[in-house]
């Protein structure tokens, strides 16, 4: 094939995508015309005479599956140490079924972390997410379970959007914590609306650092009496004894005294938008307690 034939072979492919069509279905307009009136036409005979179909019935199916990764930029911090730094694998799922005014929803998280194989449970991270049900009749919604609140709108950090505790293992974007409660909504207006909340206990925010494992050793050291420094009281002698971490998290009592209860007035008109809140008994930086136990004095 000589250089001419190139060349025009060439600007024959360029023309072809300079000017062909975008929609090829243009192209098969005659085709589509003969059948799209018996594709119509059985479709309506199914839907009329179908068994399977049920009236203002919706089941959706919920996902997101993602990989994470982050390399360390720091030379003394250069390791996959710990839930933020941590190769992991993400995965949401859930279903949500609309039937009427009723709505159900169950969601749950399903992580696998790749930076400590010692045992399952530090590798597989499953929890729950939103799971609950509700009913909306009329101008009203109520609800109950594990749930998601978002009270006032502010760019960036938001003083009254506290109810639900946060997991700050995902990095300085923490994420909601599903809070079990029940809620009551009323739309009585298009300008007005008002919320009520009750959470039966409170629940703790999610660290990314074991509190337990960083406390200094030296906070459990138990001390040996030297029974040669006896005639020298009251100038007795001591040593140092490395004992065993004995430290937990002191786990929540789920009291019913410890309950929150809320409240929330919102007011919409065409130039600006304000609400008023209140919520009762609410610690904003709940942090969990350590419990600590030091060995007593031993005589050598």
């Amino acid at each position: 094939m000589n250089k001419n034939s190139l060349i025009l072979l060439f600007m024959l492919v360029i023309s072809t995508f300079l000017f062909s069509e975008d929609d090829y279905s243009s192209l098969f307009d005659d085709i589509n015309t003969e059948t799209t009136t018996d594709t119509t036409t059985t479709t309506q005979k199914d839907t009329e005479f179908s068994n399977f179909s049920i009236p203002d019935f919706k089941l959706s199916l919920i996902g997101d599956h993602k990989f994470e990764f982050r390399m360390p930029v720091i030379p003394d911090y250069f390791d996959f140490k710990g839930q933020i730094k941590a190769p992991k694998f993400t995965n949401e799922i859930g279903i949500e079924i609309n039937y009427k005014d009723l709505k159900f929803k169950s969601f749950g998280s399903f992580d696998v972390i790749l930076n400590d194989f010692g045992s399952w449970d530090k590798v597989l991270n499953i929890k729950p997410l939103e799971n609950y049900i509700s009913w909306s009749p009329w101008k009203v919604k109520l609800s109950a379970g594990l749930q998601y609140f978002s009270w006032g709108t502010a760019d960036g950090l938001n003083p009254t959007d506290n109810i639900n505790p946060r997991d700050y293992t995902v990095g300085i974007s923490s994420k909601k914590i599903p809070i079990l409660s029940a809620a009551f909504s009323m739309y009585p207006a298009d300008f007005f609306s008002f919320d009520v909340i009750y959470a039966p206990f409170e629940q703790n925010d999610v660290f990314p650092t074991d509190f337990v494992a960083s406390l200094p050793d030296e906070l459990f050291y138990g001390k040996s009496l030297d029974l040669t420094s006896l005639a020298n009281y009251p100038n007795l002698t001591f040593s140092d004894i490395k004992n065993s971490k004995n430290a937990s998290y002191k786990k929540l009592d789920y009291d019913p005294k410890s309950f929150i209860l809320g409240g929330k007035t919102n007011f919409r008109f065409s130039k600006v938008d304000f609400s008023f809140s209140y919520l009762y008994d609410i610690d904003q930086y709940y942090t969990p307690e350590i419990n600590l136990t030091k060995d007593a004095i031993t005589i050598e």
